[in-house]
């Protein structure tokens, strides 16, 4: 990442080239800042190497001094280059990026002003929720009343409610009870955590639902195999959190039925996991950075609930895939979406994608790393030891 880096205005650049050319036309994303604060962070904790230390307050300076909203609280969506306010909405999204690297910073350095800042876009986004303590809306203005506007991206489904937000409330609501024990938090994050079991998964359990309507039932059928395995070791994840045998067994059966899944219907024969797929079959066979790394530590937790080796192994092709194919030997980290051939993707316009840029850094992959060094390390629990499934 040292080349995102600006060393003169600050902060990270808006985006990275796989050449490494800088683009500063590209604004400036609080998802970006956000997701470079918690790899760091958790690095800095776990290694203690001084120079993660560095980049991780860098981030969380940049994050506290342009990207928080003085007057109203919370985060920006984007800045210029300059570091001014570009666009000043306030994206459930965003802040619980913010939360969950905020919290990790917290717990590798201690500074209260993490801590604070972290509950203070907790409490933004509780302005946003309802009685089920899902949020209402996702996109609010900088005074944090509903935007007329509710996509994430121009290109997505509109739809009003988004699995992935909430996805990504829990893992942040998670890393916020480890910093802040409280009561009200912890209730909060175990209504979300049932709202994925309950309504998200659901009974069938072979996927997750991505969008909903505004009484959170499903309206389409895409099916994200990333965001599948993804949520399956997230599950447990959050159900350990709570101490209630019950629900960590029901969790493990959610975890083990989505990893069968994908398991079975998007990891291909070479180690890649395909992209997205519907009824009718796959509807996107390209190869995404962060879908592969959620794939190894979802099959290894998929492996340590079970104990059956054909998680183990599909998270060691996995792996063998990233070697191969995503790790940029040239330029350092790696290539964000591939082809089904192994070959950098190219989209409409012949561009390929960023190395680093408003959705992308060294985030899911510096995270799958950290994740299974502390599963395979000395402390680890044996296969079939994190939960009763067999």
């Amino acid at each position: 990442m040292e080349h995102a880096v600006d060393r003169v205005q600050g902060g990270f650049h808006g985006a990275l080239t796989n050449e490494l050319q800088v683009r500063d036309d590209i604004p400036r994303a609080l998802v970006l800042c956000a997701r470079i604060l918690w790899p760091y962070s958790r690095a800095w904790r776990v290694l203690g190497v001084a120079a993660y230390g560095e980049m991780a307050r860098g981030a969380f300076r940049y994050l506290a001094d342009r990207f928080r909203d003085p007057v109203h609280g919370g985060f920006f969506w984007q800045l210029d280059r300059h570091g001014a306010p570009l666009d000043e909405r306030k994206l459930v999204y965003g802040h619980a990026f913010a939360i969950y690297g905020l919290a990790e910073f917290w717990r590798a350095s201690a500074d209260p002003q993490a801590l604070r800042l972290a509950l203070e876009a907790y409490r933004g986004i509780e302005s946003c929720s309802g009685a089920r303590g899902l949020p209402e809306y996702h996109v609010a203005h900088r005074d944090w009343t509903r935007h007329a506007l509710q996509r994430l991206h121009p290109a997505e489904h509109d739809a009003p409610r988004q699995a992935n937000v909430v996805l990504h409330l829990l893992e942040a609501c998670a890393n916020l009870l480890r910093a802040a024990d409280e009561p009200a938090l912890r209730q909060r994050h175990r209504q979300l955590l049932d709202f994925f079991l309950d309504d998200v998964v659901g009974p069938d359990g072979r996927h997750c639902a991505l969008y909903f309507d505004a009484d959170w039932r499903p309206v389409t059928g895409v099916i994200s195999h990333g965001h599948d395995i993804e949520t399956s070791w997230l599950l447990t994840e959050s159900a350990a959190m709570h101490r209630d045998p019950a629900l960590a067994e029901r969790a493990a059966r959610a975890a083990l039925a989505l990893a069968t899944s994908v398991l079975e219907e998007a990891l291909e024969a070479d180690g890649g996991l395909v992209q997205a797929s519907s009824a009718a079959g796959v509807t996107d066979a390209t190869r995404h950075w962060w879908a592969q790394a959620e794939a190894v530590v979802g099959f290894c937790n998929a492996y340590q609930l079970s104990g059956q080796d054909r998680f183990l192994e599909a998270a060691l092709r996995c792996w063998d895939y990233i070697e191969k194919h995503f790790v940029d030997r040239r330029n350092g980290e790696w290539f964000a979406q591939l082809n089904r051939d192994g070959t950098l993707f190219r989209n409409a316009q012949n561009l390929e994608r960023f190395k680093a840029g408003p959705w992308k850094c060294p985030y899911h992959n510096a995270r799958a790393c950290l994740e299974i060094m502390d599963r395979i390390g000395p402390s680890a629990p044996p296969a079939g030891n994190r939960g009763t499934i067999r």
